[in-house]
C-alpha cells in the first residue's frame, strides 16, 4: 500500500541528475527508493523486488544530503547513501515500530544476537572471534547497522540484514527473531552476566540507535527500548580481545549458562 502522505515527485536537484528508482525489500517492507548515484543503487541491488506496490517511498533531496555530516568533505554520492539510510530509519521509527541499531549482529541456530558497544571497544572483533570459534554454525546478519522491528501481535522483535553492513561488507539479506543483546565493555578478564538495569541499557543504547529528531521520535524510542528490555534478554560482557571472550559468550549467551 502506497504511503500518500510521504509521496515525493522525482524533482531534479541542482546537480541535474535524474533519479534511478526501484522497489527494495527491507525490514519486511517494500520501499521505493530513488537514487541519483550508482553507488547507492548498486549497493541496494540485492534487495530489489519486482513488485510495483510499496509501503512508502524515499527520494533524498539536496537538502537531505546537505544535512548529512555538513562539516565533512565526503563526496556527494556517499552522503546521498547515508541520507537514504536516515530517511528509511526515520520512517521505521515513525510508522513501523522499528529502528536502526548500530551493532554487529549474528545468526545462530535460527536466532539473532546483537553486540553493541561504544566505538573502538571491539564489537566487530568479538563477532569475528565468534565466527572463528563456531565456524559455519554462526553467520553474519549485519556487521554495522541492522534494522530492528517490533511485532506487537507476536510479541517479537526481529533483526534484519540490509546493505549498510560496514566497511567489510559482512552481512546477508536475512532476518531472525532477536534472541539476545550483548553490551560489550573492555575488561581484564572475560565475564558475562545478565543485565537487569534498564537505565544502564538506556545509557548504552542511546548512542547506538539513530538519534531521535523530535519529541515524538524520542518518546517512541523510549517505548521501543522498554519493550525490547521486557522481551529480549540483555547481557553485559566484560571482555578481552582473545578467543576466550568468544568462548565466554558461547557459554553464557548462546547456551544460556550466564553466571
Amino acid at each position: 500500500m502506497t504511503d500518500k502522505k510521504n509521496e515525493k515527485t522525482n524533482n531534479l536537484s541542482a546537480c541535474d541528475k535524474p533519479y534511478h528508482a526501484a522497489v527494495y525489500r527491507l525490514a519486511d517492507l517494500d520501499i521505493k527508493i530513488g537514487c541519483r548515484y550508482a553507488y547507492s543503487y548498486k549497493m541496494l541491488e540485492p534487495y530489489k523486488t519486482e513488485t510495483e506496490k510499496f509501503d512508502f517511498e524515499v527520494y533524498p533531496t539536496d537538502e537531505d544530503i546537505a544535512t548529512v555530516d555538513p562539516e565533512s568533505d565526503a563526496p556527494v554520492w556517499y552522503k546521498e547513501n547515508l541520507a537514504i539510510l536516515k530517511l528509511v530509519s526515520n520512517k521505521l521509527i515513525d510508522c513501523y515500530d522499528g529502528f536502526l541499531f548500530h551493532c554487529s549482529s549474528l545468526l545462530y541456530e535460527g536466532g539473532g544476537y546483537a553486540f553493541a558497544a561504544k566505538s573502538g571497544t571491539g564489537k566487530s572483533t568479538h563477532a569475528r572471534l565468534l565466527n572463528e570459534l563456531l565456524g559455519d554454525k554462526i553467520s553474519y546478519i549485519n556487521d554495522d547497522k541492522p534494522f530492528v522491528r517490533y511485532f506487537k501481535d507476536e510479541g517479537v522483535f526481529k533483526i534484519y540484514g540490509n546493505p549498510w553492513n560496514g566497511k567489510h561488507n559482512l552481512g546477508e539479506n536475512v532476518s531472525a527473531p532477536l534472541k539476545g543483546v550483548v553490551i560489550l565493555t573492555r575488561g581484564e578478564k572475560d565475564e558475562v552476566k545478565r543485565e537487569k538495569d534498564l537505565f544502564r541499557v538506556l545509557s548504552c543504547l542511546g548512542n547506538q540507535i539513530l538519534y531521535p529528531e523530535n519529541e515524538e521520535q524520542a518518546e517512541k524510542f523510549l517505548e521501543l527500548v522498554n519493550l525490547l528490555f521486557e522481551n529480549v534478554p540483555f547481557y553485559l560482557l566484560k571482555c578481552t580481545k582473545n578467543i576466550s571472550a568468544a568462548e565466554e559468550t558461547y557459554r553464557g549467551v548462546l547456551r544460556g549458562e550466564e553466571k
